[in-house]
């Protein structure tokens, strides 16, 4: 009986650490189809129970079949997205199934290599199983946390500091391994082995999941520090633009003196003061007078000062703003996401070498306001999960996720579509 509730523990124990880096591999990789955590834990419980349950049959091949299935539905019903779609996803979530089997194989044989060459060997046959087991998931966690999970979470890394915790935590857990065959090496207790690797083991996933929401909680705090940075110099380049609309009217509110100077000029035969005169003040309005696209004052100047940057890059720009209504929007808001999105489209199209042209497109829909922005490319924008990504990279830009914050002010959404040499972005927005 006792020799059973061993074998059970070790069924269980190896049973949860696969299922558990099987989600972690496709929560890396892919897409969650649902936002309730719960659905996912119920289904990590579920994988676990079946798996231990079929592993009490001691039937190697149909242990692997079924962990085969596993994963196919885990990754076919429950995850979406990826560079792989459809069956791809699916066959590579197996051929994860397969690495961890290997490296969990490589740490049973070095454990089987350490009980030959050393006097640490326990006589007791159960013992020794059960030591094995436990150490290949030690070595297993250890090299995928440290190594394997680089390969496809670039944006994964570790830090001095985490590689010396990981080895620490490596050396305990042999360490304490060897006391404890070393001193259950006659007469074993196994209630005390069990519960003494069973804490083993989840002290090293503990340390591993610390150590993941630590990366993250850095990561989303440093998102948000950038991003509320650039509202920063986004509100700046607002309040810059305000102070040159507020003198362009300050200027033009003292235009009727102006002229009268102008005309005093040329009846006293001066006409040369006057033509200088006139130039003076057309160079200092020019620049500051915004053009009057919307009834939102705001996007007006910040149109105008973005048309005369395209135009000094050989870029085509064409407005369709059809008696819309942006007034509702903040200043700040409005700099958001239209300085944003207009700034990534002259980013992309400036680097054509054929035409450069964008188009921005707002219309009202009932109570929503579409926007639409096209620009050509000179190549095709990758959509990773349907959010574009900068070349060479997996994640996007800061100024992206304050777009997306944006819009979600407005309980709005967002679309992209990339064609051949043109890439969208549709916008949906509540007024």
């Amino acid at each position: 009986m006792t020799e059973q509730l061993v074998y059970l523990f070790s069924c269980f124990f190896s049973c949860m650490i696969g299922t558990m880096l099987i989600f972690q591999f496709m929560d890396d990789r892919y897409k969650r189809k649902y936002t309730k955590q719960r659905i996912y834990r119920i289904a990590a419980l579920s994988g676990v129970f079946v798996a231990t349950l079929v592993n009490q049959l001691q039937n190697s091949i149909l242990n692997m079949m079924t962990f085969f299935l596993l994963c196919g539905l885990f990754s076919g019903l429950l995850y979406s997205g990826g560079r792989l779609k459809g069956y791809g996803r699916i066959l590579e979530t197996e051929m994860f199934f397969i690495l961890l089997g290997i490296l969990e194989g490589v740490g049973g044989y070095v454990a089987y290599e350490i009980m030959k060459y050393s006097v640490i060997s326990p006589n007791d046959e159960m013992l020794k199983e059960s030591f094995v087991a436990v150490f290949s998931k030690v070595i297993l966690l250890f090299l995928y946390h440290l190594l394997l999970r680089n390969f496809w979470k670039k944006d994964w890394n570790r830090n001095t500091r985490e590689y010396i915790l990981y080895l620490m935590m490596f050396l305990f857990s042999m360490a304490n391994m060897i006391i404890v065959v070393v001193g259950q090496k006659e007469l074993p207790n196994y209630i005390m082995i069990c519960v003494n690797w069973g804490c083993l083991l989840f002290a090293n996933m503990y340390i591993f999941y610390y150590m993941q929401m630590s990366d993250e909680k850095e990561k989303l705090n440093m998102q948000v520090a950038m991003m509320a940075q650039q509202e920063n110099l986004q509100f700046e380049y607002y309040e810059m633009q305000q102070e040159k609309y507020e003198q362009a009217v300050f200027i033009l509110h003292d235009v009727s003196k102006h002229i009268r100077a102008i005309e005093e000029l040329y009846q006293n035969g001066r006409t040369a003061e006057a033509l200088a005169y006139t130039k003076e003040i057309d160079g200092i309005l020019k620049p500051l007078i915004p053009i009057q696209y919307s009834d939102n004052p705001m996007l007006d100047i910040l149109l105008t000062d973005l048309k005369r940057r395209m135009e000094r890059l050989g870029i085509s720009f064409e407005l369709d703003l059809a008696g819309v209504q942006l007034g509702f929007m903040e200043p700040v808001d409005v700099t958001t996401l239209f300085g944003n999105l207009l700034e990534n489209a002259i980013e992309a199209c400036k680097n054509c070498k054929r035409e450069r042209i964008i188009r921005l497109t707002i219309r009202n829909r009932y109570e929503m306001l579409a926007i639409r922005i096209e620009n050509t490319v000179e190549q095709e924008v990758r959509l990773v999960d349907g959010k574009p990504t900068h070349p060479g990279e997996k994640t996007t830009g800061i100024g992206t996720l304050n777009i997306v914050h944006c819009v979600e002010k407005y309980s709005g959404s967002i679309l992209y579509q990339s064609e051949q040499g043109k890439f969208i972005c549709d916008i949906l927005i509540n007024k």
